[in-house]
């Protein structure tokens, strides 16, 4: 029996060291050729110690006996894979002021990284000048809610938003700003939910 290299350990730390590059440069993307990018990352970063919640049904059994990690709600959990295109039903863990390193990472599963209706402006540490994005299959809501979760520094939540074999990383030391173009003139700072 074959097993998919997204389960093997140089794989895993190739997508590690990915993963380590996006979140230091916020908005750059990242591609991982022929595997689904989201259970790429979860099998680099999860492990027995982990939790994890998938509240939108996206792994298979199978997948959670390869991952070998602890299911959780999703309030609890270090790691959440959600569908991107549905509203936040939730609050997620945003560490402590002793430790916020125990904010969680929420993984969204997305259509596309560029085509999106609404552009979004980042900027923030490691953001290479006027960093933007479009998200495609983003509910916009969910970056509404990482503004309320990340507004009380350096409590949060890190994003990773996946889109087929691409990804890139928003860590909650970045801004992300929706940016509208209205009779020629361009809005920044609205909320779009």
């Amino acid at each position: 029996m074959k097993i998919d290299a997204i389960w093997q350990a140089p794989f895993q730390q190739q997508v590690f060291r990915q993963l380590v590059s996006a979140q230091s440069r916020p908005g750059t993307v990242a591609t991982m050729p022929d595997c689904q990018v989201e259970k790429a990352i979860l099998a680099a970063l999860v492990d027995q110690e982990s939790s994890l919640a998938d509240p939108d049904n996206l792994l298979t059994e199978r997948d959670w006996q390869r991952l070998g990690v602890r299911r959780e709600q999703p309030e609890a959990a270090a790691f959440v894979v959600l569908d991107g295109d549905r509203q936040p039903t939730f609050e997620p863990r945003l560490g402590t002021l002793a430790s916020p390193e125990f904010g969680a990472t929420l993984i969204l599963k997305i259509q596309a990284l560029t085509g999106g209706e609404v552009t979004y402006r980042l900027t923030g540490p490691g953001v290479k000048g006027g960093g933007e994005f479009a998200p495609a299959g983003l509910n916009p809501a969910w970056l509404d809610k990482r503004d309320d979760w990340n507004g009380q520094f350096p409590l949060g939540v890190d994003f990773i938003l996946c889109a087929g074999d691409s990804f890139l990383a928003l860590p909650r030391t970045t801004q992300v700003t929706a940016i509208c173009t209205t009779n020629g003139h361009e809005c920044t700072g609205f909320r779009v939910s």
